[in-house]
């Protein structure tokens, strides 16, 4: 079931981009953008959830008594991560490229004087962010990512909390005092890092709520289900007591200010009290159900790629459908999202093969 919940997240996130690129510059149905926007969001909330609960699995199958392999659990998110990320910037920079290179459209500005609103100027690679990128730091230090590739922002917060719950993890098994030192670290460095699109803390919080919910889902799995919705329903009353009167305004983009903020930890508990209550159940069968699973199966390749490779159909081809109105351009955005797809599940043949990346990166020796 976890499998397919991160599949319905992933698509949410496609379809909302794919509106986004395609269907808001007409403006039309601008509220439609508004609820997209908002599920994006928390789309992206429930996947730092469902990373917390699966990291908190992989760490006790990992360990034993007073046995733990950090090297191959740091190891084996490095081949999780970077694989899916390295092939978003390697297709960013060749998007871009051929753009540029050959004069399409986008390569001096992508707003015309029909457009109500354009999410980006024009395609551009930005080098100075490239190493930042590269490295996951983007979030540590001053700068940011590609943004030609924007939801790449997600995965520096995903990567930094996998090395925290490893030194964590290292000290509660090991009592290693360098593990918990560098956690100290860490901390220090998310707690005086610059700007972020979300402070640390809240990732924390969010993230921190799956990785405890995972440890303990043995236990939790036992709970009843009334208990599971009175705890949402006091999650409820906490955003909306937080929200006053701003509640739906601040859902669509839980990121600014800290009653903001407030509100993304309070909505994350009503998602985690879901997760817990879905993920007692069977996964869903049927056809739907496969493609769900086969879907999220190859999630984090589709999360990399997808927004580069929409911009690039539509820098090749929006000019020949302006004519056609919102039709073309929703058919356009309709071809974007397949192409996405199937670039997606067969490029995670290579970039999320656990098996093939194990045989051709071994875990280096210590």
């Amino acid at each position: 079931m976890s499998e397919q919940i991160r599949g319905i997240c992933a698509f949410v996130v496609v379809v909302a981009h794919a509106w986004q690129i395609f269907l808001l510059p007409l403006g039309i149905a601008p509220r439609m953008m508004d609820v997209l926007a908002g599920l994006v969001v928390w789309a992206v909330a429930t996947f730092f959830i469902l990373s917390g609960m699966m990291i908190a699995f992989s760490l006790e199958r990992r360990t034993g008594p007073w046995q733990f392999d950090f090297p191959a659990y740091i190891w084996a998110r490095i081949l999780r991560i970077f694989p899916v990320l390295y092939l978003g910037v390697a297709l960013t920079l060749v998007v871009v490229t051929v753009i540029q290179l050959f004069g399409f459209y986008g390569a001096e500005s992508y707003k015309l004087p029909s457009d109500v609103f354009m999410t980006r100027d024009r395609a551009v690679f930005e080098y100075d962010r490239l190493l930042l990128t590269l490295t996951l730091t983007y979030n540590l230090l001053p700068g940011d990512v590609l943004s030609f590739n924007g939801p790449l922002w997600s995965l520096s917060y995903e990567f930094w909390m996998y090395i925290l719950a490893g030194f964590l993890w290292l000290y509660r098994v090991r009592r290693a005092w360098w593990s918990a030192a560098a956690a100290v670290v860490l901390v220090a460095a998310m707690l005086l890092a610059p700007r972020t699109t979300l402070p640390f803390w809240v990732v924390w919080v969010v993230w921190g709520s799956g990785f405890l919910a995972g440890l303990h889902w043995p236990s939790l799995r036992g709970v009843k289900t009334s208990r599971v919705l009175m705890v949402a329903l006091a999650f409820g009353a906490f955003v909306l007591l937080v929200g006053r009167g701003e509640t739906l305004y601040l859902l669509r983009w839980a990121y600014g200010s800290l009653k903001a903020q407030l509100i993304y930890v309070g909505v994350s508990g009503i998602l985690l009290c879901g997760l817990l209550l879905l993920l007692r159940r069977p996964r869903l069968g049927g056809a739907v159900g496969v493609w769900l699973t086969r879907l999220g199966s190859y999630s984090y390749t589709l999360y990399a790629v997808h927004f580069p490779l929409m911009w690039f159909v539509f820098s090749c081809f929006r000019p020949s459908i302006l004519k056609f109105g919102f039709l073309g351009h929703a058919a356009l955005a309709l071809v974007s999202v397949l192409i996405s797809l199937a670039f997606a599940a067969l490029s995670a043949r290579l970039v999320e093969n656990r098996p093939l990346l194990n045989r051709w990166f071994p875990v280096p020796k210590t």
